[in-house]
């Protein structure tokens, strides 16, 4: 066992302005390339990052870890953006983490990953994870130098097949999410929790009832409003609206709380069918 205390673990929660840069990060198998830029405003929490650390990656919106690197160094560069473009933001990404490995998302995670729900996190920066949360790496998971790696069985040691393959990203209707969101007031249509993030300005997130990537449309008869943390008990199936569209049910069809539904907004039944067969039973 690995004591908690031998590294720290970081979440960055990447802006959703920069996804097709996280895409390109996210789908990068040239280890030279394997970097990421923060902005000035982060540099708090920036300079307790060290070699051997792991930064996991979140997409804001998704609240589910996509990747996580373990920290080969950290540097400031003010030319380094320009490989990706000159765009405003791109130029402001000075403070940079280079890694020595990505790899998706790890049992050894379960832990962060329950936190960022618990605690809400999808404001775009970096945070650095309580030690409670990291627990211990089991016996089959090592460290090995600066590298975080999964001990293999035997039998698929060696270097793993490679296939060519086309990334597909769903564009999303941001100005729709918008408006329903001033339906509600950016309330949760489950728990009517409103996120204040300053002065009159409140933070909600929109639920696709059928996912995008299992054809479900960007409309608002397939739109709610939610909460992060009832976005993510959606987004993993343990929470679904029943057919009348009055409740909150479990996989086991309990009722376990209500839904506001807006007289004008007018939700489809063929994509709540859908989400009670095929995403609430996994």
């Amino acid at each position: 066992m690995i004591k908690n205390s031998d590294f720290q673990v970081f979440v960055a929660i990447v802006d959703r302005r920069d996804a097709d840069l996280f895409s390109t990060l996210e789908n990068n198998h040239d280890d030279r390339e394997l970097v990421w830029g923060f902005r000035k405003n982060d540099l708090g929490v920036w300079i307790k990052i060290n070699p051997g650390d792991v930064v996991c990656m979140v997409l804001e919106d998704t609240v589910r870890i996509s990747m996580c690197g373990s920290v080969r160094k950290t540097y400031i560069d003010s030319g380094f953006p320009k490989n990706w473009g000159l765009d405003v933001r791109t130029l402001q990404m000075t403070h940079v983490v280079y890694f020595t490995r990505l790899q998706k998302f790890t049992k050894m995670l379960d832990n962060v990953q329950e936190y960022i729900i618990q605690n809400n996190m999808n404001l775009p920066g970096i945070y650095k994870v309580p030690k409670k949360y990291i627990g211990q790496i089991k016996e089959e998971e090592l460290r090995v130098g600066d590298k975080l790696v999964i001990k293999k069985p035997v039998d698929l040691d060696g270097p793993p097949a490679r296939i060519k393959s086309n990334v597909v990203r769903f564009i999303r209707d941001t100005q729709k999410s918008r408006l329903l969101k001033n339906v509600y007031g950016n309330r949760c249509q489950v728990c009517d929790y409103r996120l204040e993030i300053g002065t009159n300005t409140y933070y909600s997130e929109v639920h696709h009832i059928r996912p995008l990537n299992e054809g479900g449309n960007d409309d608002f008869n397939n739109m709610i409003v939610l909460c992060p943390t009832h976005h993510a008990e959606f987004d993993y199936g343990v929470i679904c609206i029943n057919e009348d569209i009055t409740h909150v049910v479990d996989k086991n069809s309990n009722r376990v709380g209500t839904i506001t539904v807006n007289v004008d907004h007018d939700i489809s039944m063929e994509n709540i069918k859908y989400n009670l067969k095929k995403v609430c039973t996994r």
